[in-house]
């Protein structure tokens, strides 16, 4: 019933739930690698505009 209220697999719900049972938290955790390039703050303004000019180029 989740599954398909949220679009997604039973598995990912069922991961999604028990990670949260094991950390108390729905956050990954921190990754090795190339740190990303776009701060959270840039990506959520670089949505506000696309969704508000959609036809913008890049």
């Amino acid at each position: 019933e989740l599954a398909a209220e949220f679009c997604c697999t039973t598995k990912c719900i069922r991961d999604t739930i028990h990670q949260y049972r094991q950390t108390g938290s729905n956050k990954s955790r921190p990754r090795s690698g190339r740190p990303p390039v776009l701060s959270r703050y840039k990506k959520r303004k670089l949505f506000r505009v696309t969704r508000k000019i959609p036809k913008i180029k890049y």
